[in-house]
């Protein structure tokens, strides 16, 4: 969100960042290849 504000001048209050990885994993977090799937940055247009 900082890089967004920062670096393209995005209203910050159009942001609004939300963990989500243990919520919604794509992968198992059991693993070290799981866990590191699950290191995303996602997007949402609403």
């Amino acid at each position: 969100m900082e890089f967004l504000v920062n670096n393209h001048n995005i209203d910050e209050n159009r942001l609004q960042p939300y963990g989500v990885g243990p919520l919604a994993p794509q992968a198992t977090n059991e693993t070290e290849e799981g866990r590191q799937q699950n290191r995303r940055v996602e997007l949402v247009k609403p």
